[in-house]
């Protein structure tokens, strides 16, 4: 079955917003929404371009929306789940990033938000699980190394803290998260 026009313009989307042009994509999909306001894709692309450009209770709606068409929709929940975290509803959050995970246990950003998540509640131990499956998923994850990297730090490991940190670096040169983390250690850490 060849694309429909909604799909041929839900594409056009996209690749407006990989060349940066956020104006247009979030035209596209609004054309998209008024012609097909069930297009789970366009809800859920639409509510990211919201996300981004702060506007993050439409970005709530439409992300919901998406989940009541398409309930396992993995990065739906992964997205909505950073926005609640955002908005320091963790509850919410953890829920969301759960239900991405039992989706798809291997999406490394989930495990990473979720691992964000648990830090921001205090539960290193748990934040430290989700940030490692994370970087045994994906080793090219700087980010989640950095994460991992503080909470080892926060878990008193100084040592562990910095080999994160230093992979971050190998992985991407001069990566300021990871630069900045190698710093905190060296403020703990005893010479």
């Amino acid at each position: 079955m060849p694309p429909t026009e909604v799909d041929r313009r839900f594409m056009q989307a996209l690749a407006a917003s990989r060349k940066g042009d956020k104006a247009g994509a979030r035209t596209l999909l609004e054309q998209n929404l008024a012609q097909d306001p069930d297009h789970a894709d366009s809800l859920e692309v639409y509510g990211m371009l919201l996300s981004e450009a702060g506007d993050l209770d439409k970005a709530i709606v439409h992300y919901e929306k998406a989940l009541e068409l398409f309930s396992d929709y993995e990065e739906a929940h992964n997205n909505l789940g950073n926005i609640y975290v955002k908005q320091r509803r963790y509850e919410l959050a953890t829920n969301h990033f759960m239900a991405a995970i039992r989706i798809n246990p291997d999406n490394s950003s989930a495990l990473n938000n979720f691992g964000r998540c648990l830090a921001e509640l205090g539960r290193a131990p748990e934040a430290l699980a989700k940030f490692q499956e994370a970087v045994r998923l994906n080793t090219n994850y700087v980010e989640a190394y950095c994460n991992l990297g503080s909470s080892y730090l926060v878990l008193g490991k100084p040592d562990e803290a910095t080999k994160q940190f230093e992979t971050a670096l190998t992985i991407s040169n001069g990566f300021g998260p990871a630069l900045m983390g190698l710093e905190r250690v060296k403020r703990v850490k005893p010479r």
